[in-house]
This record gives C-alpha cells, structure tokens and sequence, in this order.
C-alpha cells in the first residue's frame, strides 16, 4: 500500500513539474488616471491606463503566471476584468465588481495574480465598472509555452485589432443619464479601431488606424513586385513585412471608398525590391 501511495505521489510531483517548466511570473503596473485626447474636433479627458488609449497590451505565455497590480488615480472606482481567462483556484481576481471583489476606490490599489492554464489565443482586459471599459481596454496576447508549436502555421508578426466605439462625453455621465432616465444610453458617435475612429469621421483625416498587408507578391522577372489580383479588394492597406514581402519601399495604393469600405484602385501595385 505504501508503495502504490510513493508511486501515486511521485507521478503528480511529475505532473506539476511538467507544467510549470519554462513558466514565468510576469509582474506589471497598470495606473489607471486621467488622459486628455483629441478625436472628433474635440479636446477631452478620459479614464486610461498607462497613459495610453487602448491600453498595453499584455503578452505571455501558456503557463506563465501573472501578477498585476492596479492604481486607481482616477476620480471612478474601478475593477479590471481579464475577458476569457479561465480563473483556475484564483476567481477572486477575475474582476467583476461587486462579484469577485469590491471596487478599487480612488486612491486605492489591488493586485491581480493568476496563471494562465491551458489556453493560446488572443483574450483582452478591460475594466468592469461602468462604462469605463470604453477607454479602459487592452489586448491579452498568449503564445505558446517554449518548445511548443502554434496551432497553426507560425505568423511572422502579430497586430493586435481592438474595435471599440467613442462617445464625445464623459462615459460614465453616459451611462448615470441611461439610467435616470430608463432608457438605452446615447449611441456612440464613432466606432473605432486600436482607439482612432478613421478618415469618415469629422477632423480625423489623419486619425485612422493603418497597416500596410503584403501577403503574396507576384514577380514577373521585370525588376517589379506587383501585388496578387486577389488582394486588390482587401478591408484597409497595411505595411508588415513579411517572409514573402520584404520590401524598402512601398507605394499605397490610391484608395477609393464604397460605403464605409476601402477599396484599392485597380489590380496592380508596383513595389521597389530591395
């Protein structure tokens, strides 16, 4: 009997090992405060953490273990919620407020701590009292552990995409109006992509989020690099460089719109090689 307790024993000590190997604790600060930004003509303080809209972004590893402690220097009581984390032995730090915990006063801090537990993808964070997630977000980025493969073919470089919306008010008067009154709160006046609402919108010519995406590029041996006929209607333009495009130089496209869609014009877009 004693053995089979040793054997039993031994074979979980083993067990754990194995899925604490190559973990790390991962310590981060997140200041939640007041942020002035410009969108939509406008001048206008927000709730943000970091001093950045959207937010850091968060990147780990399948195993590692996380511990974030959070400021509230913001005149809101705030929680911070880790969307699609599975909260293995620590739910008292999955966010909700009133729920898992009471809410970070101002002035106040806490601090987060849980280990990411058989998941890959990409989650995000964002705060869970009221409407303040709307500015207080950012993107939870997990890889695999070392020496572990991507469900799919390694890409050659991540761009997390957060598309959120804005309102040309304070977020938490937005929703103190809704309900007093009863109602739905007031519809945002922009949707927005990594924070920047686009060129449709007024006073943002200069304010949309933008990529260049060479994906496969067709060479003709005539010195030229042209794009393939079938990414000529593609959402946006982006510049990543990729194994198949690695280029000095790159001339956009002359964009057109349909509805709200960017459309490039025509079929071909000469590039310089290196």
């Amino acid at each position: 009997m004693g053995r089979l307790v040793f054997l039993f024993a031994s074979s979980l000590l083993l067990m754990v090992a194995a899925t604490t190997v190559s973990a790390a604790i991962l310590e981060h600060s997140f200041y939640a405060k007041n942020l002035t930004v410009t969108r939509l003509c406008n001048r206008q303080v927000i709730t943000a953490v970091n001093d950045s809209f959207p937010g850091p972004s968060l990147r780990v590893q399948e195993g590692d273990k996380l511990i974030i402690h959070v400021f509230n220097i913001s005149p809101f009581k705030i929680t911070i919620h880790w969307r699609g984390v599975s909260q293995l032995m620590s739910a008292w730090s999955d966010g909700p407020e009133m729920i898992t915990q009471c809410a970070i006063r101002p002035g106040n801090n806490y601090t987060y701590k849980y280990r990411i537990t058989k998941q890959e993808g990409t989650l995000f964070w964002h705060a869970h009292s009221s409407f303040l997630r709307a500015t207080v977000h950012g993107a939870i980025i997990i890889h695999p552990r070392a020496r572990h493969s991507y469900p799919f073919p390694k890409p050659y470089r991540e761009v997390p995409i957060l598309l959120g919306e804005w309102w040309n008010a304070n977020v938490v008067d937005v929703e103190n109006q809704a309900l007093a009154l009863g109602i739905g709160p007031n519809i945002s006046n922009a949707y927005t992509i990594n924070g920047w609402p686009g060129d449709l919108y007024p006073c943002s010519q200069n304010q949309m989020y933008k990529q260049w995406v060479c994906d496969q590029i067709l060479d003709e041996g005539d010195g030229k690099l042209r794009l393939r006929p079938e990414l000529s209607s593609h959402l946006t333009v982006v510049r990543i460089r990729t194994k198949r495009c690695e280029l000095s130089s790159l001339v956009p496209p002359t964009c057109t719109y349909r509805g709200s869609m960017i459309l490039m014009k025509g079929h071909l877009c000469y590039l310089d090689k290196y």
